[in-house]
């Protein structure tokens, strides 16, 4: 089964789409990424789940609104389509800027989320991640001053941290695809809010994958995740190593 849909929040309008059977998987993209950011990947999860992949705003086929956007907004965002489906509950499923929205969504309705996986994300807004996050809002001026799409110029740095190196070696045609879709993406630059508190309140079952060479979730900003998330359920504390199948076990 797959369906595309709207709904509407805060003057804003959003697209979805509903793939596969099962119980409720909700997919969360990274920065500027639309939810065919997915596509690799769910011809393989919809067997297991019903996933729910939203364009975040200002992302792909939902509209935009001006001035900043943060973890917390798009936290909100995916709760209220999870009211607008009538959906009591989900697994989340977040990468890279998605898993700092899976935890800001946990925080802020743990009674909406199942369990969590934060996959090559980041839970600690330190030095680091913030200069990554002030370089794209960077890249992004230069590029409208220019009169250059932001987004394609933003990608080609992106790709920089979102690709191991042996990417780039042996998997050239990803990163040209990725190069294809950039354009299409993203209509305006947003930020991330802080996510410095995070780890210390999330209650919800979680479990970690990241890559052995990932390079914007720093290892500081790991084994703070880890650290301060709550251990009383089983798995709640677990990282997983790269090209791990046992994921979906912690997140079923």
């Amino acid at each position: 089964m797959s369906q595309v849909g709207r709904f509407q929040r805060d003057d804003l309008d959003f697209t979805y789409r509903i793939d596969g059977n099962g119980p409720w998987l909700l997919l969360v993209n990274g920065i500027a990424a639309d939810h065919a950011a997915w596509d690799p990947n769910i011809e393989h999860l919809r067997r297991h789940f019903r996933c729910l992949r939203l364009d975040n705003r200002g992302v792909g086929a939902s509209s935009a609104l001006a001035g900043a956007y943060s973890t917390r907004a798009m936290a909100d965002d995916a709760a209220a389509l999870l009211d607008a489906l009538d959906i009591p509950k989900a697994h989340v499923l977040g990468a890279s800027m998605g898993g700092a929205i899976a935890q800001e969504l946990a925080l802020r309705r743990a009674d909406r989320v199942g369990r969590v996986v934060v996959a090559c994300g980041f839970a600690v807004c330190d030095g680091s991640v913030r200069r990554c996050f002030e370089l794209i809002r960077d890249i992004a001026r230069a590029s409208h001053a220019a009169g250059r799409p932001w987004f394609v110029d933003l990608r080609r740095f992106l790709s920089l941290i979102a690709f191991a190196p042996a990417s780039f070696r042996n998997r050239a045609d990803l990163i040209a695809a990725a190069d294809r879709d950039a354009a299409r993406q993203a209509r305006r630059p947003f930020t991330a809010s802080s996510a410095r508190r995070k780890p210390a309140s999330v209650t919800t079952r979680s479990a970690v994958c990241r890559g052995s060479e990932r390079r914007l979730w720093s290892s500081p900003g790991r084994t703070t995740f880890l650290r301060r998330c709550p251990t009383r359920a089983p798995s709640r504390r677990r990282c997983l190593p790269p090209a791990s199948p046992s994921w979906k076990g912690a997140a079923t």
